[in-house]
């Protein structure tokens, strides 16, 4: 039996034949095509961009958390003062080494975290559209945000919260030295500002809290669910 390693003549090879005849997208099809495709990228990147904004409070949040919680876990286990400054001047938390508390000259800044722009995240007091608090007993004062006299942050806008050896935390304020510092316990409230009115929460469902409990040392984060405040 014979196989023959020509084709016949006339016979279309199945790839890449096109009829006579045939026409492409029309200039118009093309531009309709380009105006979908622009108008879908539009659409996605404004819900990308609302998405990044409704989440900003949550990474805040979380990043206070993780050095509180790291400062924390720090004091005890090396026996030694651990400070942390959240520093609204310069968008800015940090975990120093005290070493000596009462001399301010030997701080050793340990770790630093950049935080949103008080335009776009406020920390402290609680909106004016917020009346809740954290249930009870975590419904703590409100932690002291102010001028600060340390010379690493000399008037900047600080709150100052110190984690002791053992456990407990020293001093939710501003004071310049660890000395005589009271045990304190306190709340920060994390929120987005309308850009109208920066005293109230832009959407209510995105205000959160963290609780610290002087005595232990105890770190909590809350959400706002529109009524009260709810653990995380």
């Amino acid at each position: 039996m014979r196989f023959s390693n020509t084709l016949s003549v006339g016979h279309p090879s199945p790839v890449g034949s096109f009829k006579h005849g045939e026409k492409g997208f029309s200039v118009i099809e093309l531009l309709i095509v380009f105006v979908v495709i622009m108008l879908i990228a539009a659409f996605s990147l404004f819900a990308m961009t609302s998405h990044k904004k409704l989440y900003k409070t949550d990474d805040q949040a979380l990043k206070i958390i993780d050095v509180l919680r790291a400062a924390s876990l720090r004091a005890v286990t090396q026996r030694q003062t651990i400070r942390v400054d959240i520093n609204l001047t310069t968008s800015n938390v940090q975990m120093i080494d005290e070493n000596l508390p009462t001399v301010s000259t030997d701080d050793v800044v340990v770790r630093t975290l950049a935080l949103e722009n008080v335009a776009e995240v406020k920390l402290s007091t609680a909106p004016l559209n917020v009346t809740a608090l954290p249930p009870s007993p975590s419904n703590y004062p409100i932690a002291v945000f102010a001028t600060s006299v340390h010379p690493l942050n000399t008037s900047n806008n600080v709150c100052t919260i110190r984690f002791s050896r053992n456990g407990s935390v020293l001093n939710a304020g501003t004071n310049a030295l660890g000395a005589n510092a009271a045990i304190t316990s306190s709340t920060i409230y994390i929120w987005p500002p309308q850009d109208a009115d920066p005293t109230r929460a832009r959407t209510t469902g995105s205000v959160r809290a963290i609780t610290i409990f002087g005595p232990t040392g105890n770190i909590r984060f809350w959400k706002y669910n529109g009524t009260s405040f709810a653990l995380e």
